[in-house]
């Protein structure tokens, strides 16, 4: 890395006014950013006017268009008689947890179920743990649509969990730390979304993939890469656990997320008949350039705003 650029943590998750050379202006939730102050931003909305509002999805935004930005307030509170989400009370609830588990980011979640999809025996008749379910337990939910035998959903925050129970099957785990709901070597799918947040343990996440998979199991995670040596860290990280990483390449402009990556973890003995699902995978390697230049980070991600 060339330069160590802003520290913009603790706008994580968080939504934000950003004014654009232009006068152009958007709100959206921060989902990432690198050294040059590029910013990858979640159901973001150009503000035309004060009447007119054109909803633009998930965007990459250069950082040398970007002028200034600043915090927005939480639109909602969790009404505790609805369960309807909202920031305020849910900070409140939590008592300072990390309160991202609220929202559904539902781009990386949706790649997920696409790839499912797209290989159903490995759902099918499954026994399934979502790591991280969040509050709406998407991945849980959409593997029983697809004919799992049974899905549990689990997160580190007891809150989360209470609301996640609402949809199914729900019980806390936290990365690294042993789970009673979920024995050791059950899972024949583990699955999850953006679990790398830049306070993550990586090597715990990859170690509660490796307890929770059966012999045969296989992990489906779809990422944005925020913490330092990428992809290459989590297949390393994985070597130490007895797992291999394959990438899924994106197949058409429908499948490409911002700069997230879909991987699929497994051990060896299972890597003959995951290719027969899944011909297309393609192994992680060791890159010490790995995601932390301009280029490498635009080129993953879809939907730049242009200056």
């Amino acid at each position: 890395m060339s330069a160590k650029g802003p520290d913009l943590k603790r706008y994580m998750e968080k939504k934000l006014l950003i004014r654009l050379v232009g006068k152009r202006k958007l709100t959206g939730y921060l989902r990432g950013y690198d050294q040059f102050m590029n910013l990858v931003v979640e159901d973001a909305v150009e503000l035309i006017s004060l009447t007119e509002k054109t909803p633009i999805g998930t965007v990459v935004i250069r950082g040398n268009s970007v002028e200034n930005f600043e915090l927005q307030e939480s639109e909602a509170v969790i009404d505790r008689a609805t369960g309807a989400p909202s920031y305020g009370a849910f900070n409140e609830l939590c008592q300072g947890e990390d309160r991202t588990g609220l929202r559904l980011w539902a781009a990386p979640a949706r790649r997920v179920v696409r790839f499912l999809e797209s290989a159903p025996s490995l759902v099918r008749g499954k026994r399934v743990v979502e790591l991280g379910c969040g509050a709406h337990a998407a991945l849980a939910r959409a593997s029983v649509l697809l004919g799992a035998k049974s899905a549990l959903a689990t997160d580190g925050s007891s809150h989360i969990v209470e609301l996640a129970s609402a949809h199914g099957a729900a019980a806390q785990l936290r990365f690294g730390e042993p789970c009673v709901d979920a024995p050791s070597g059950t899972a024949d799918l583990v699955v999850g979304s953006e679990l790398l947040y830049y306070n993550t343990n990586l090597d715990a996440l990859v170690a509660t993939i490796a307890d929770q998979l059966s012999e045969d199991g296989v992990c489906v995670l779809c990422v944005v890469h925020r913490i330092y040596g990428g992809a290459a860290a989590l297949m390393k990280s994985a070597a130490s656990h007895g797992l291999l990483v394959f990438d899924m390449p994106a197949n058409d402009d429908t499948d490409v997320v911002d700069a997230s990556r879909l991987h699929v973890l497994c051990r060896a003995g299972r890597v003959e008949s995951l290719f027969d699902s899944v011909p297309a995978l393609v192994p992680v390697v060791s890159d010490d350039s790995d995601d932390d230049d301009e280029a490498a980070f635009l080129a993953a991600a879809s939907g730049a705003l242009d200056e």
